[in-house]
Order: C-alpha cells, then sequence, then structure tokens
C-alpha cells in the first residue's frame, strides 16, 4: 500500500510517500520516488511493469514549462492502461495524474492508502501556520497511524531543488 502527499507553496512544493509495499499477508519497504531531470515522480498502484515503462517514456533531463500537459502527453495513455496513480512535481507545479486525466494540485493533495486522513492532517497543519515540510510529514505519519499499509521510513522531496530527505 501506498500514500502520496504533495503541497504547494510559496518557493516551490514538497512530495511525501511512505515506503510501504505489501502483498497479501507479506510487507517490504522500497523505495517509490524517480526524478527525472528537475520532475519528480511519485506511483501509487504499481502493476509490477507499469513504473518501468512509465521510466521509459521520461526524458532524463526533463523540465516542462506546463505539467499538466507533459504529464498528459507522456504518461496518460500508460497510467490509464495500468491504473496507477502519480503525483508529480517539477518546481511549483503539482500534478496528480491517474486513469481519468491530470489535474493541476491547487494547494495540496494526498493519494492512496489513508488519503482522507493525510488530507486531513495537511488541512489542520497548514491552518495552524505549520512549515510545508512539518505538513507533509504530520499527513504521512497520521496515515501510518490509521493504516497498517503505510508505514516509514518516509522519503520528502523539495522542490525546486530536488532535495530528498528521508525521515524515520
Amino acid at each position: 500500500m501506498t500514500c502520496l502527499v504533495a503541497l504547494r507553496h510559496a518557493r516551490g512544493a514538497v512530495l511525501g510517500v511512505d515506503s510501504a509495499i505489501s502483498a497479501g499477508d507479506t510487507r517490504w519497504r522500497a523505495v517509490k520516488l524517480w526524478q527525472r531531470g528537475a520532475v519528480t515522480l511519485a506511483v501509487s498502484g504499481d502493476d509490477g511493469v507499469g513504473i518501468d515503462r512509465m521510466l521509459d517514456s521520461l526524458p532524463r533531463s526533463a523540465h516542462p514549462k506546463d505539467l499538466r500537459v507533459w504529464a498528459s502527453r507522456r504518461l496518460g495513455p500508460r497510467i490509464r492502461r495500468s491504473k496507477l496513480t502519480a503525483l508529480l512535481v517539477c518546481g511549483r507545479q503539482c500534478v496528480e495524474i491517474d486513469q481519468h486525466g491530470a489535474l493541476e494540485v491547487a494547494e495540496y493533495t494526498a493519494t492512496g492508502s489513508a488519503f482522507q486522513v493525510a488530507t486531513g492532517a495537511l488541512h489542520a497543519m497548514r491552518a495552524m501556520g505549520a512549515s510545508p515540510r512539518a505538513a507533509v510529514l504530520a499527513a504521512l505519519r497520521a496515515a501510518a497511524t490509521h493504516d497498517a499499509g503505510v508505514m516509514g521510513p518516509f522519503t520528502l522531496v523539495h522542490a525546486p531543488s530536488g532535495r530528498k530527505e528521508i525521515v524515520r
């Protein structure tokens, strides 16, 4: 199971993801974030080959001006066939794409396991004036508390710098 969380702010965006993967009763940890140029991609619902094919379609030096249009063209057909959900960030742009299409994220979003809990935590943390990093981390921790399929360590990527941070 996977929980993906993204939050836009004045200087960029923060993308966070847990590390839990499960098959039946077996659970293990894995990386769910990939970077291509200035674009960071997080994926939920891997069908085993969907991610590899998606990554092959991304140019190594990606820096699109309109991330939603770019994601629809590059990833839309593969996402629709594989039933994956992905969050992409590039600078301040943040896009959620699934089998229904690509949507620009206005301020924050969560998808995957316990996404309702994560979205509520994002809303509450932003209303209290928390930093983007603290809000994303609180959302992932709340999801992990309420869903056994979500667990740390959590990976955060800060855009536009691309700095990756692993939080236990």
